[in-house]
C-alpha cells in the first residue's frame, strides 16, 4: 500500500531530526575521549594554565576523613568540623587499616598510626659497609629515593627556591672522616618557619654487612629488615639487608611509607614501624617489546621506575624481532640499517648501556633477547650483498600462512655458516654491553 504524501514528509522529518540528534551526541563526547585525543590548546589549559596548587579539586577540600573500623569514613568537612583540622583522604588511608606496602611483605610487620610531617632537606643518610663498591652504588640510589620524594613534595615557589640550594648536600651521602667507618650526610637543616612540621631531623641508617655483589645474581639475597622510630622531633630508620639490592629494596619500603598531605602542603610519614621482608620470587619480571613498537629510552626509564617502585628486579628487553631490528651493533651496523623502523627509532651501544646502569642502581638486571631462530626478518636481508649468503630465509613471504606462524616471514638460515658467526658476536657483544651475569649457570 503506498504512502501518503504527507506520511512521507512525516517520516522524512523524523528521519531529519533522529539524524540531526545522533549527530549532535557524536560531536559532544568530550568527556569520553581519551588524553591521546585530547587537542593541544586543551592540553595547554590543563597542564599549563591550572596552578601547581590548585590541581587538587577544590570540592576534595569541603570532606575531612576519619578511621572507623579500619576503614576511612568521609565527612562534610565545612559543616560538621570547621574548627577541626581537615584530614585528606591520602593521610587517613595510610594510617587506617593494615600496612600499604607492597608486595606484602613475607615477614613480621607493624606500623602505628601516628604520622608526622617534614621536608626533604631534613632527610639524611648513614651508611655502614666494609665495601666500598656497595657504598658507591648505595649512594646513587640515595640520590634516587631524594629525587622520588622532591617529586611528591610540592612546597610554595618561595620555598622552593630555597630548597634548591640544598639539593647538592640532602641528595647526596658525603664521605666525612669517621672512627666507625661509616658514611653520612654532613647537612643538618630545620623546618621552616613559614611551614612548621613536626620533626627537624629524618636520619636513615644502613647496615649493608655480608655481600659485596653490585650485580644481581640468581641467588642474590634481597632480604631486609627496616625499623622507624620517632623520638622527639627526630624519625630514626634503620636498614639491616646482608646485600645492596636488599637495602635497595628497604629504600622502595620506605618510600612507600611518604606521602604528601595536601592541607598542610608538606610530606608525612609512618612515625613508628618494623618490617622484615624477604621476597618468594628471585625472579621477578617484566618484559618489554622494542620491536614491533619502538619505546624510546626515556619511556624504558619510566617503566624500570616504576619496576623499583614495585621490587620487580629483571627487565626482559625483546630488542629485536622480524618487524624491525633496532639494535645498532658495532660488528654489524648493517641490521638496524636495514631493519629499524627508521633512523631515529635505534638503540645505540651507549644507549643499551645507559639503561643498564640506570636499573643496575634500581636493583634491575636488563636482560637482553636478540630473537632467533625465527622472529628474524627485517634487519637480515643484507647478507647476498656483503658475500654472506643468505642469512634469513622467506623474509616477508605471502601469502605469509604458507611459510611462517605469523607475519612477517624470517626465519635464519641453519645452512649458513656466517649466520652464526653473526650471532655469536652479537651475544658477546650483548653480554659486554649488559654487565657480568649467571645466565648460563643452571637454574636451581
Amino acid at each position: 500500500m503506498a504512502l501518503t504524501a504527507s506520511l512521507r514528509r512525516t517520516l522524512i522529518a523524523l528521519f531529519a531530526i533522529m539524524t540531526f540528534v545522533v549527530m549532535v551526541f557524536y560531536w559532544n563526547q568530550d568527556v569520553l575521549k581519551p588524553a591521546s585525543y585530547l587537542s593541544n590548546f586543551d592540553r595547554f589549559v590543563r597542564t599549563k594554565l591550572v596552578p601547581e596548587r590548585e590541581k587538587i579539586f577544590v570540592s576534595e577540600k569541603t570532606w575531612t576523613y576519619k578511621c572507623v573500623n579500619d576503614r576511612c569514613i568521609r565527612e562534610h568537612y565545612l559543616t560538621q568540623h570547621y574548627h577541626e583540622k581537615r584530614i585528606p583522604f591520602l593521610t587517613c588511608s595510610m594510617t587506617c587499616g593494615g600496612p600499604k606496602i607492597w608486595p606484602e611483605p613475607t615477614g613480621k610487620v607493624s606500623m602505628g598510626s601516628k604520622s608526622l610531617t617534614f621536608f626533604t632537606e631534613n632527610v639524611k643518610a648513614r651508611i655502614e659497609t666494609p665495601f666500598e663498591k656497595v657504598e658507591n652504588l648505595f649512594r646513587d640510589a640515595f640520590v634516587v629515593f631524594m629525587d622520588e620524594l622532591r617529586s611528591i613534595e610540592n612546597i610554595d615557589k618561595e620555598d622552593k627556591t630555597h630548597e634548591g640550594e640544598n639539593h647538592a648536600a640532602d641528595g647526596n651521602v658525603v664521605a666525612t672522616s669517621n672512627p666507625s667507618g661509616a658514611r653520612h650526610t654532613d647537612e643538618t637543616s630545620r623546618c621552616k618557619p613559614n611551614h612548621p612540621c613536626d620533626i627537624d631531623h629524618l636520619e636513615i641508617v644502613v647496615n649493608i654487612y655480608k655481600f659485596p655483589d653490585i650485580y644481581l645474581r640468581h641467588d642474590t639475597d634481597e632480604s631486609y629488615n627496616i625499623t622507624l622510630k620517632s623520638d622527639s622531633r627526630r624519625i630514626s630508620a634503620k636498614i639491616v639487608a646482608r646485600s645492596f639490592f636488599g637495602a635497595r629494596n628497604a629504600l622502595a619500603t620506605l618510600h612507600q611509607m611518604v606521602w604528601y598531605d595536601d592541607e598542610e602542603k608538606l610530606l608525612r610519614i609512618i612515625g613508628r614501624a618494623f618490617v622484615e621482608d624477604a621476597p618468594k620470587f628471585g625472579y621477578r619480571g617484566l618484559m618489554l617489546d622494542t620491536s614491533r613498537h619502538y619505546f624510546s629510552i626515556e619511556a624504558i626509564k619510566r617503566t624500570l621506575s616504576g619496576m623499583a617502585l614495585s621490587k620487580l628486579n629483571r627487565f626482559h628487553w625483546h630488542m629485536t624481532d622480524s618487524q624491525s631490528f633496532p639494535f645498532v651493533s658495532r660488528h654489524y651496523p648493517q641490521l638496524a640499517a636495514h631493519g629499524a623502523y627508521s633512523n631515529h627509532e635505534v638503540y645505540t651501544t651507549d644507549d643499551v648501556m645507559d639503561v643498564v646502569e640506570f636499573a643496575r642502581v634500581r636493583g634491575i638486571q636488563i636482560i637482553p633477547e636478540i630473537d632467533a631462530p625465527a622472529h628474524a626478518g627485517n634487519g637480515w636481508d643484507w647478507g647476498p650483498k656483503h658475500g654472506l649468503g643468505e642469512l634469513s630465509l622467506c623474509i616477508n613471504q605471502q601469502p605469509w600462512s604458507f611459510y611462517c606462524g605469523e607475519p612477517p616471514c624470517g626465519q635464519l638460515n641453519p645452512k649458513n655458516n656466517n649466520t652464526y658467526l653473526i650471532l655469536q658476536k652479537l651475544y658477546a657483544e650483548l653480554l659486554e654491553l649488559t654487565g657480568p651475569t649467571d645466565f648460563f649457570s643452571p637454574w636451581r
